[in-house]
């Protein structure tokens, strides 16, 4: 019979021999599962692979997905999108008042897009 950790070791001692960072065997599960629904795999196929007994447990790597993509989108926001410039307030309150009277219909700021 096999020593449980066996694979845990080996597994540490091909991260050391090949110059990579120490990793928890247990994370190889993680990441197969992250990888599989980022690719569009159905959550039951990745639940019976992982053996999860509740897809809720499963649904955890979705989650995690999900904020990825959000984070994703925040930081293209800010690369992207210009850089405010600093205005008095009286000159905010120009401005506000010139892009409220004159807003085409049907165009969205970006604020009110997120907030839908």
């Amino acid at each position: 019979m096999m020593n449980p950790m066996t694979p845990t070791k080996q597994f540490s001692k091909f991260l050391a021999r090949n110059g990579l960072k120490h990793r928890k065997f247990h994370s190889l599960r993680h990441t197969s599962a992250t990888l599989l629904l980022y690719a569009g795999v159905n959550i039951k196929q990745v639940q019976g692979r992982l053996g999860h007994g509740d897809i809720e447990t499963t649904n955890k790597y979705l989650h995690l997905i999900e904020e990825a993509d959000v984070e994703a989108v925040n930081k293209l926001d800010i690369m992207l999108l210009p850089k405010p410039t600093a205005l008095s307030a009286a000159d905010e309150q120009e401005k506000s008042r010139a892009f409220h009277k004159n807003k085409p219909l049907g165009i969205s700021t970006k604020w009110e897009y997120r907030a839908a």
